[in-house]
């Protein structure tokens, strides 16, 4: 949350599912061992997918290699300017996390 962008994208999720019921698809457990997800929302869109088309996050290709879709969605957003994309030079979540390892 303390990420640039990270509470801006916590308030759009709310407005998408907060008290909704949602359906989770498992993909993937990453190495510590939390499971990698995509949340559907109960009309059928991706909850993931709504978030980068707003520009709220950001495709994490190693477990979203052949998500053509996402990636799309991503460019656009970048070429937007939406979300965290409004900023000058955005610094992947992975990347943050390595360098602000007290916010973990």
């Amino acid at each position: 949350m303390n990420q640039p962008g990270g509470k801006p994208s916590r308030y759009f999720l709310r407005q998408l599912a907060l008290g909704k019921m949602v359906r989770v698809e498992a993909k993937d457990t990453n190495r510590y061992g939390r499971t990698v997800a995509e949340v559907f929302l109960p009309d059928g869109r991706s909850a993931n997918a709504e978030l980068v088309k707003a520009g709220h996050a950001w495709v994490y290709r190693h477990y979203c290699r052949h998500c053509l879709g996402l990636n799309l969605a991503e460019a656009l957003a970048r070429l937007r300017g939406l979300g965290l994309w409004a900023a000058p030079g955005p610094i992947p979540p992975w990347t943050w996390r390595k360098t602000h390892r007290s916010y973990q």
